[in-house]
């Protein structure tokens, strides 16, 4: 099966694998999902990717299909035959009992974000697309086409306040999209890496933190962004030998920051906590100048805790940066839920590194809630605001939706839930 872009006539998805003749095919309302029938079982395939999701058994000679306008059923059509009678049957489509999956990106995804009130999802994949979903449909809203930055995993996306818009940056290029009419706006940026964007109510707009090179330095830069340009709110002076990179607030308040620096005591690192837009330094930490990697690991959706790597054995260190508290967690938390009732583990498979499980903890406890087998794309996960939904990107290109009550629950009807 070939699926075409009816828009510039070019083959886009090559789908393989089917069982013998084809002889009915449908498409999902949202066009993220392709069901083919005929000889043989139907199968639900992803349009983006080619991936064969799901098998119908029980069928042969199925001439027939059709998906619900909600997309949770599916009805197949036989036509008589000599191994299966003149049917029509519909299937319940149940996504993963409290995992949702989402789909219409071709590659692995680099950047995950909820929209404030959890209602839409976006993501961007290593191919520079940005897709948007409605979290209560599945419905795929929109793909985007932005220009490329240099590294798909240093992009930024954010929603504005009210949902009405989704920006962008990524290398030195800033993009707007009014979610009601597609219309789009864009402009230029100084070259810049480890974008982050964030909606700033009191502000009411959108704010970035980068890395910008100047005078052979790189140097954290903080914008306010709208539909008409950027305006400059000023530069984190405090990393004279560079900034490595920083994470900035779900509700840009504050800014967490890790860099090197050089004073009387010689060269050394530093990670601190500044707010926004007044750039306020409100804790800060020192730490070897060589210290291997990356110090920081997550920080909450308001700003008021952060985890950093010790360096001992995938440990992390726990903050509370508005009382300067700490704590050993013996853990590695990659993501940080509301007021920290939740955290999120990403434990490397011991043989290939690959992030192939996501743990969910809550505070204080060594021993995980529930562990999820997947594959994780880089440093995806993250909380929504409410903590009620972990949602995280797959190197398949699939986003995947965690709602944490439905699988305590599910879990719990087996005799497995917490």
């Amino acid at each position: 099966m070939i699926v075409w872009d009816l828009a510039d006539k070019s083959p886009r998805t090559q789908i393989r694998g089917s069982y013998l003749d084809i002889q009915a095919l449908a498409f999902s309302p949202d066009g993220a999902t392709l069901a083919s029938s005929g000889r043989g079982w139907p199968r639900v395939w992803d349009v983006a990717t080619g991936q064969l999701l799901l098998e119908l058994d029980h069928h042969d000679y199925a001439i027939a299909l059709a998906f619900s306008p909600d997309s949770n059923r599916i009805a197949v059509g036989n036509a008589e035959s000599p191994f299966a009678g003149l049917a029509v049957r519909v299937w319940q489509l149940q996504n993963g009992r409290g995992l949702q999956s989402y789909r219409g990106l071709n590659s692995q995804i680099s950047v995950v974000q909820f929209s404030p009130d959890s209602s839409r999802l976006a993501a961007m994949s290593h191919a520079w697309e940005v897709g948007v979903w409605e979290t209560k449909t599945n419905r795929l809203l929109h793909v985007f086409l932005p220009k490329p930055g240099e590294y798909a995993d240093n992009a930024a996306v954010a929603f504005s306040a009210d949902n009405r818009h989704l920006a962008y940056t990524a290398g030195d290029q800033a993009h707007f999209w009014d979610l009601a009419t597609d219309q789009e706006k864009r402009f230029a940026l100084p070259r810049g890496f480890s974008d982050n964007l964030a909606f700033h109510a009191a502000v009411g707009k959108f704010i970035s933190f980068r890395r910008e090179q100047k005078a052979g330095i790189w140097t954290g830069v903080l914008r306010a962004l709208t539909v008409d340009g950027f305006e400059p709110i000023g530069e984190i002076e405090d990393f004279n030998k560079g900034v490595r990179n920083g994470f900035l607030a779900r509700d840009a308040s504050v800014v967490l920051v890790d860099g090197r620096n050089r004073d009387q005591t010689g060269d050394n690192r530093k990670a601190a906590v500044y707010s926004v837009p007044d750039r306020k330094q409100l804790w800060a930490e020192s730490y070897d100048a060589k210290f291997p990697g990356d110090k920081i690991r997550a920080l909450d959706p308001e700003g008021k805790y952060c985890s950093l790597a010790t360096g001992r054995n995938a440990s992390t260190k726990f903050v509370t940066t508005e009382t300067k508290l700490t704590e050993e967690l013996g853990y590695d938390v990659h993501a940080i839920g509301t007021n920290a009732v939740l955290m999120a583990e990403m434990p490397p498979d011991s043989r290939t590194y690959r992030n192939l499980a996501l743990r969910i903890h809550r505070r204080g406890n060594k021993n995980p809630l529930v562990t999820i087998a997947t594959e994780v794309a880089g440093l995806t996960p993250r909380f929504n605001r409410a903590s009620t939904h972990l949602v995280w990107g797959t190197t398949d290109g699939a986003v995947i939706l965690c709602d944490i009550g439905a699988t305590q629950a599910n879990l719990a009807a087996m005799g497995l839930g917490w």
